[in-house]
C-alpha cells in the first residue's frame, strides 16, 4: 500500500482535482511571526515523555504561509525556508525576519499531499516532487520565485526528492513503480533508473560517502553513487515515512507513523535498532547536528519528540503550538544548520509554520 493511500485513509484527506494555472509573478507579503511563551509537554496529550520537558528549544511563534503546508526545506545560504502547500503553492519565508516574502504558484500539478521539497545549497534551486499521476519535478528559481522548468518523469507518484549537491545529482523516489530516478542537475537529464524491491517513500544522501539511502516498507536500500547500483538491502520493520542521516554519529533515522517507534541504522555497520515512542507515531524527521538531536513530528499525535543521537534515547518532547484554526498536528520539519532554528509545518487546513529557536 502506498504512503498516499495510507495517509489519506488514516486522516480522511480527500483527493482534489487541480485546475491548470500558470506560473504568474509571485505574490509578496510581510506576515511577521507571532510570538508566544515557550511550550512544554502536556501530560494529558503526551503522557509517555511528559516528564522530560520541552528540550533546548523555545517557540518564536508562527509564520503565515499557504494553506495546508506539509513539506519544508531550508536554504541557509539565502536565509530562506520553503513550504510546499496543499493549495498548490510554495511559500517563501525570510528566516531572518521570519516573514512570508513570496508565494510561488506550482501550476498544473496534482497535489493532495505535497510531502517532498528540497533545495540545492550550491545553486539554490528548489525542487518540488509532484505526487500525482504525472510525477514531474518542478524547478523553482529563487531569483524570480517562479517555476522556471519542469523535469518530466511521466510515470507519476513522485513520493520523495533529495539532492546530492557535490555530485550534481537529484534523486526522485517513485513508490508505485518501485524505483528511484537519478537526474543530472546541470543538464536535467535522467542518468539512471534504480529498481528497488519495495516502493520507496523516503530518500537521504549520506554526506560522508554520497551513498543514497532509500526507505520503503520493510526495507532500506543503499545505492552506490558511482554505479547507481543497489549495494545493500537492510530489513526494517513496518512502514517507512521519512528519513534523515546524522553525519556526526553515522546514523540514519527512519520514521514509522503507525508503528509508534523510530528506527535507526548505523550507516557504517548497517546494524539496526529501534526506539519506542510510547503512544506516539513518527512522521517527519530532521537532524540538528550541533546539538546531536533528531527531531520528529508525529502528524495527528500533535507533538515534537527529540532524540539524543549519541545515546539513541528520547531526550525531550513538546506539544506543538496551537494555531488560530484550532488544530496542532505536526507534519514537516527542517533545521537551519547555520542558526539551528527549527521549522515545523502543521498541514491539513492550517496556514502557519512554527519556528523554534535554541534556548
Amino acid at each position: 500500500m502506498s504512503f498516499t493511500t495510507r495517509l489519506l485513509g488514516g486522516i480522511g484527506l480527500a483527493a482534489v482535482v487541480i485546475a491548470t494555472s500558470s506560473c504568474s509573478s509571485p505574490t509578496t507579503a510581510t506576515t511577521p511571526a507571532t510570538t508566544s511563551a515557550p511550550t512544554t509537554s502536556d501530560p494529558a496529550e503526551n503522557p509517555d515523555f511528559a516528564q522530560l520537558g520541552a528540550g533546548p528549544y523555545r517557540s518564536r511563534g508562527t509564520v503565515g504561509v499557504g494553506t495546508g503546508p506539509v513539506a519544508v526545506t531550508v536554504d541557509p545560504g539565502l536565509h530562506q525556508a520553503y513550504t510546499a502547500n496543499m493549495d498548490h503553492t510554495v511559500s517563501v519565508v525570510d528566516t531572518r525576519s521570519r516573514t512570508l516574502t513570496a508565494t510561488v504558484p506550482l501550476g498544473d500539478v496534482f497535489v493532495h499531499n505535497p510531502r517532498s521539497i528540497a533545495v540545492d545549497p550550491a545553486t539554490h534551486l528548489v525542487y518540488f516532487a509532484d505526487e500525482g499521476p504525472v510525477g514531474d519535478v518542478s524547478v523553482i528559481d529563487p531569483a524570480t520565485n517562479t517555476v522556471t522548468a519542469r523535469i518530466p518523469l511521466g510515470d507519476g507518484h513522485s513520493a520523495a526528492v533529495t539532492v546530492d549537491s557535490e555530485r550534481h545529482t537529484l534523486y526522485v523516489a517513485n513508490t508505485n513503480r518501485r524505483k528511484v530516478t537519478a537526474i543530472d542537475t546541470r543538464t536535467r537529464a535522467v542518468v539512471a533508473t534504480i529498481a528497488l524491491t519495495n516502493g520507496p517513500t523516503a530518500l537521504a544522501v549520506d554526506p560522508g560517502n554520497h551513498q543514497l539511502w532509500a526507505a520503503g516498507t520493510g526495507t532500506l536500500s543503499v545505492v552506490d553513487p558511482a554505479t547507481f547500483a543497489v549495494s545493500t538491502t537492510i530489513p526494517v520493520s513496518g512502514d517507512t515515512d521519512a528519513m534523515a542521516i546524522d553525519p556526526g554519529t553515522h546514523t540514519a533515522y527512519i520514521t514509522h507513523l503507525f508503528g509508534h517507534s523510530v528506527s535507526f541504522v548505523d550507516t557504517t555497520t548497517h546494524a539496526v535498532g529501534s526506539i519506542s515512542l510510547g503512544n506516539e507515531g513518527s512522521y517527519g524527521v530532521a537532524i540538528d547536528p550541533d546539538t546531536h538531536t533528531a527531531l520528529l513530528t508525529s502528524l495527528s499525535f500533535e507533538s515534537i519528540t527529540m532524540i539524543d543521537t549519541r545515546t539513541h534515547t528520547v531526550s525531550a518532547s513538546r506539544v506543538t503550538e496551537k494555531s488560530s484554526a484550532g488544530t496542532h498536528s505536526s507534519w514537516g520539519i527542517a533545521v537551519d544548520t547555520t542558526t539551528h532554528d527549527v521549522y515545523v509545518t502543521y498541514g491539513e487546513y492550517e496556514r502557519g509554520m512554527e519556528v523554534l529557536t535554541r534556548t
